[in-house]
């Protein structure tokens, strides 16, 4: 079986998925680590270098790559599920949760990564990062919303999430 989690950077997938795979005896796979492996770039060098289009072609490389794999529990990029057709293909192939957060639960969670992520290099303020996350979520939303399962993140915990995942699987 394959599990998909999706949604927003900074709803928890890496780390749900971390746990998740741990619980059920399955391998994980983080697509963004996955790209950065197989380029020996940071996803911000690759963005940096060869944009935006170069790496959602690596998205669907990686998803390529998987579709033969057994067991496995994938984080995928925020952008993932909106690119190339990836949300139908996921869904084909295994199960897909969404793990739902709030715009103010994202902007509390990202505030403190800006540097890291790309698509937030250039922003200033909390007031910025709002807006930007606000319009950014409200573009992708339909695209996470085909997803199998929806998991709200809010007022859970880690573990909490991980056993309600696993409850639907």
């Amino acid at each position: 079986m394959l599990v998909f989690l999706v949604g927003y950077m900074g709803a928890g997938k890496s780390s749900i998925g971390t746990g998740l795979a741990k619980e059920l005896g399955f391998r994980f796979v983080d697509t963004d680590s996955w790209i950065e492996n197989r380029c020996c770039k940071s996803t911000t060098q690759i963005f940096e270098e060869f944009g935006e289009e170069y790496f959602r072609s690596k998205e669907k490389e990686c998803i390529e790559f998987l579709v033969d794999q057994d067991d496995v529990v994938i984080a995928t990029g925020g952008g993932l599920a909106c690119n190339n057709n990836l949300m139908e293909l996921m869904n084909v192939l295994g199960e897909v949760v969404y793990l739902k957060a709030s715009s103010s639960i994202l902007v509390s969670r990202l505030s403190k990564e800006l540097n890291k992520r790309p698509k937030l290099a250039n922003i200033q303020s909390e007031i910025e990062l709002t807006t930007f996350v606000k319009t950014h979520l409200s573009e992708r939303e339909c695209f996470y919303n085909l997803a199998k399962h929806i998991i709200e993140v809010a007022n859970k915990t880690q573990s909490e999430i991980i056993k309600e995942v696993g409850l639907i699987l």
